[in-house]
């Protein structure tokens, strides 16, 4: 289980496109 921060961080529209996460929904991978 990842960190609700870094699963927060993951989940908003970032200002660069190129900051994108690949995380899975439910488990924060």
């Amino acid at each position: 289980m990842a960190r609700k921060a870094l699963i927060i961080k993951a989940r908003r529209q970032p200002k660069f496109s190129t900051r994108r996460y690949n995380r899975c929904p439910l488990c924060g991978r």
